[in-house]
């Protein structure tokens, strides 16, 4: 009988801490207006500033905008004209490089000389050397067949792919993060030196359309 007792005891006990801490004990609060204390994260406590939600926390009409935010549409032409000047200047003066750059060049060449536009050629023969899809080629082509063969026309192809990267990180991150973070992530792209110089912008090689047509889909995939 004391057994019973004691696991009758228990039992009620256990009912009552259910009655108490179960789900009609969590409608209840919520019923009588109880606050529901929500459990953050170390990465949420540490750095909620680097979450996207942040920016969208406060409604735009209530803050007041910063100063880029005023002047965004200045700041932003100038990173523009920073990354065309930086692109551009002296770029006749740039010698080929060997390899890569007058390999393209080659190519393009032969396929405006020769008509051979499915396959690219080095000497008159397939160039088994470069299997990289011919649209860099095409491109050189089409700008040699525009504007005549010169330097110019040989790295007009990457100098627009850059230059459209820096336009479509700036446009993407202004939606995405504000005007600050739009401004600033674009400066760094158009003074890079490894995104102007080292196989990218002011050179006839794939890297800076390459790099534009990984961009591209990442903002489409986000939009």
């Amino acid at each position: 009988m004391r057994t019973r007792g004691v696991r009758s005891s228990s039992g009620a006990s256990a009912v009552m801490h259910s009655a108490q801490h179960g789900p009609s004990a969590k409608i209840d609060r919520a019923a009588q207006g109880i606050p529901r204390v929500i459990e953050k994260t170390p990465f949420e406590r540490l750095a909620p500033w680097w979450r996207a939600s942040t920016f969208r926390s406060v409604p735009s009409d209530l803050r007041r905008p910063t100063f880029l935010e005023r002047h965004y549409v200045v700041f932003a032409l100038a990173v523009l004209a920073l990354a065309a000047f930086n692109l551009t200047f002296r770029l006749p003066n740039e010698v080929v490089t060997e390899w890569d750059e007058s390999l393209y060049a080659i190519n393009a060449w032969e396929m405006v000389k020769r008509g051979h536009w499915i396959a690219t050629t080095f000497g008159g023969a397939l160039d088994y050397y470069n299997t990289k899809p011919p649209l860099n080629a095409w491109l050189i082509a089409l700008s040699f067949k525009a504007f005549g063969v010169s330097l110019v026309s040989l790295r007009a192809t990457s100098v627009v792919s850059a230059w459209l990267t820096v336009l479509v990180l700036q446009g993407w991150l202004r939606r995405s993060a504000g005007a600050t973070v739009a401004i600033f992530s674009s400066v760094v792209l158009a003074t890079c030196f490894p995104f102007l110089y080292t196989h990218a912008g002011r050179s006839a090689n794939t890297d800076a359309l390459f790099t534009l047509l990984i961009l591209l889909p990442l903002v489409t995939c986000w939009a």
